[in-house]
């Protein structure tokens, strides 16, 4: 017997979900002479309810007696009613419940993990690794 689990995940999405994010995506556009241009971003999904999730990683193959990097790994996590795909820029604020703060969060998208209730995807960020 199956089960359709994407009525919980919708009441997920309201009750985890408090960050935002915007995707954009290259996409080849034409400029006022007809040339077609490449390097064009469009923003497909503005301001969509996620959230994302920080774990941290050693990397030993670049450390040394007293250095041991940590690498950062961030992921976002959202609805599956999003087509993301590996390679959109993705821009976003996660926001602190305690504070308020927001934290601006911007790289690329990986390959999205889909599951029954929303989609996991890891982001590349532009300011390390």
């Amino acid at each position: 017997m199956a089960f359709n689990l994407r009525p919980f995940g919708k009441i997920f999405n309201v009750l985890m979900y408090i960050d935002t994010c915007t995707i954009t995506r290259v996409v080849p556009t034409k400029d006022e002479y007809g040339a077609t241009k490449s390097d064009s971003r469009v923003e497909i999904y503005k301001d969509i309810k996620c959230k994302f999730s920080f774990s941290d990683k050693d990397n030993p193959a670049d450390s040394n007696g007293s250095y041991m990097p940590v690498l950062k790994q961030v992921s976002v996590n959202t609805d599956l009613d999003h087509n993301i795909l590996p390679g959109d820029f993705i821009s976003g604020y996660r926001i602190d419940q305690v504070t308020g703060i927001k934290q601006l969060i911007e790289g690329i998208c990986g390959q999205p993990n889909r599951y029954d209730t929303h989609q996991s995807i890891s982001i590349q960020l532009d300011e390390e690794n």
